[in-house]
């Protein structure tokens, strides 16, 4: 590896690999999913934070409670944990 950019793409490439696996054994175990998503605003008094998804805008967000003890910044990704299947009901990990 001589350069960021082709360290950061085959850190995503194994990130993605690791979703994939994590999410089929969600599905066939009935455990938890999760899904990468980026912070739109954060309001630290309630701890939730409204992020988008990948393909989505800012404008298109939903609000989650940030279940970490760090406060969350505006384009910081995080982790949406949720049952599979019912991403409505699920929470932060940073």
């Amino acid at each position: 590896m001589n350069n960021y950019k082709e360290a950061k793409q085959q850190y995503d490439a194994m990130a993605e690999i690791a979703r994939n696996i994590f999410n089929e054994m969600s599905k066939t175990n009935g455990l938890l999913s999760c899904d990468v998503a980026t912070v739109a605003s954060y309001n630290d008094a309630t701890k939730k934070a409204r992020v988008y998804f990948p393909g989505d805008n800012e404008n298109a967000s939903s609000e989650y409670l940030n279940l970490t003890d760090k406060n969350l910044v505006k384009g910081q990704k995080v982790y949406i944990f949720h049952k599979y299947k019912d991403i409505e009901q699920g929470w932060i990990m940073a």
